[in-house]
């Protein structure tokens, strides 16, 4: 499920459906302050823009007429993270939108408790974003975002 233009009434469990939204991908933040911590956990509604940004309500005649489709606390909850990723496959890596893609190859994936690191074999260097090399030749040694 696309979590894209989405909004949310949280029953309760704003942090819980935050922190998950963290942990499914990096592109999740508050649209406030770029952070990917849970905020705002006391507001009912998120909504989630086409880009990833989240924002916050506590208006329900706003969240009704919004035109964004609303998912489930439920939904987003048990919501599975799938690591594509296999050992010695090749991959780009980088940790933020400023620095380059660097070809590497994959090792493994850990979770440290607030996000994934993306183990490459040379050196056991960890990163916070990973792609496919293949199928994304053309961002090797570019900042540019695949699409």
């Amino acid at each position: 499920m696309k979590l894209k233009e989405v909004k949310i009434y949280v029953d309760g469990r704003s942090e819980e459906i935050q922190n998950k939204l963290f942990e499914l991908s990096e592109e999740f933040v508050w649209e406030s302050d770029a952070k990917r911590i849970a905020q705002y956990t006391q507001k009912p509604f998120l909504y989630i823009d086409a880009k990833g940004l989240i924002t916050m309500g506590d208006e329900m005649n706003i969240f009704t007429e919004h035109p964004y489709t609303e998912i489930k606390a439920d939904e987003i909850l048990s919501m599975k993270i799938e690591r594509e990723f296999k050992p010695f496959e090749k991959v780009l890596v980088r940790d933020d939108n400023s620095m380059i893609w660097r070809a590497r190859f994959y090792d493994h994936c850990n979770y440290n408790g607030n996000r994934y690191e993306h183990i490459v074999i040379s050196g056991q260097l960890t990163y916070k974003q990973c792609i496919p090399f293949k199928g994304n030749e053309h961002l090797h040694n570019t900042t540019n975002n695949p699409e």
